[in-house]
């Protein structure tokens, strides 16, 4: 009786032992993890006015060209380099740009309108505004809550240019249908996309071995995307998704700039001590702030990863709070681990 107690005992240790072998992490530690090398994105060359046509810009009367983008304006003022006036209780400002900042910003918010020959940013944040840039770092501002000016905008600045300064293209603004740092196609809607050296996404086989998804992947985030697409037609058909990849990520753009998603694959070990998992894998989460997710392949220490980080669109510009979690966060990790990290 002892015997037969003894060989269940043993059994049923066995069993255990099998289950947990079965159902642990898979190792990866064995393997080959050195990096996947992929040569550095081009970026096309942007128009760069010249010394001489900076001049130009900076000797600008900024009033003048007020003036003519309003004539029924009784004072305007400069002061720095903005000249303002408040006809009608509403203020028209022109603002001379010397801010790299100042441009991504214009450039992420804004469509693209020809003025006068040269490139034209048109946005209405709240107000209108038209931005004309000259490269990167420099440009004039025309912003205004004047009814009759935010009706034709472009038109008056074009016609206020001709006036004031003959050809707009002496003053170094970016001719229209140059390279810009604004981008082409949904690369637009991406903040300091040019920076970022985004393309827009083609299509890549996702490797079956996941430490081959993750090495390739982090060297070539359209596998990700491709993966990414797959998990979100899964996981949330009915939501409007398009996506573009950055050097070492992929982005996809929820909706008209309402939200989206930021993923990579690394070769970092996972090292956090959490013990919950997602989709049978660690996982860490963000505890403040944005929904940011660390999902590792195999055990904690070991290399492998999958990040998955939800904000809004605008908070790409870390000027807005991040995104709550949208409904279809899990379901999508869940199918877009399965797919690379099984």
């Amino acid at each position: 009786m002892l015997k037969k107690l003894l060989a269940a005992v043993v059994v049923v240790a066995l069993v255990a032992v099998g289950a947990w072998l079965v159902l642990r992490p898979a190792s990866y530690a064995d393997r080959d993890w050195s990096a996947v090398t992929t040569p550095q994105r081009p970026r096309p060359p942007l128009w760069t006015p010249s010394t001489q046509q900076v001049a130009a810009l900076d000797a600008l009367d900024l009033c003048a060209l007020h003036r003519a983008v309003y004539p029924h304006v009784e004072k305007a003022e400069q002061h720095g380099e903005v000249c303002q006036s408040w006809p009608e209780r509403d203020d028209l400002e022109v603002e001379r740009v010397a801010d790299q900042r100042v441009v991504e910003t214009q450039a992420y918010e804004s469509t693209a309108t020809e003025v006068a020959g040269v490139e034209g940013w048109l946005s209405r944040p709240g107000r209108c505004l038209l931005f004309l840039p000259a490269g990167q770092t420099h440009g004039l501002l025309v912003s205004s809550d004047l009814a009759p000016v935010c009706d034709d905008l472009s038109g008056r600045v074009a016609r206020a240019l001709t006036k004031v300064a003959g050809d707009p293209l002496r003053l170094g603004l970016t001719p229209y249908g140059e390279p810009t740092i604004r981008g082409t196609g949904d690369c637009v809607d991406l903040y300091r996309q040019w920076e970022r050296r985004c393309q827009e996404h083609t299509p890549r086989d996702v490797p079956d071995d996941p430490v081959d998804a993750i090495r390739e992947g982090e060297a070539d985030p359209d596998i990700v995307c491709s993966a990414a697409l797959a998990a979100m037609d899964d996981a949330a058909p009915e939501v409007e998704v398009r996506a573009v990849t950055t050097q070492r990520s992929c982005e996809l753009l929820i909706g008209e700039r309402e939200s989206g998603v930021s993923i990579r694959t690394t070769r970092e070990k996972f090292s956090s001590e959490s013990e919950t998992t997602l989709a049978g894998h660690l996982v860490y989460e963000n505890p403040q702030g944005a929904p940011v997710y660390t999902i590792a392949l195999g055990e904690q220490q070991e290399r492998g990863t999958l990040e998955v980080d939800f904000v809004t669109a605008e908070a790409w510009s870390y000027e807005t709070d991040p995104m709550h979690e949208p409904e279809w966060a899990r379901p999508f990790m869940e199918a877009l681990v399965t797919d690379l990290l099984e």
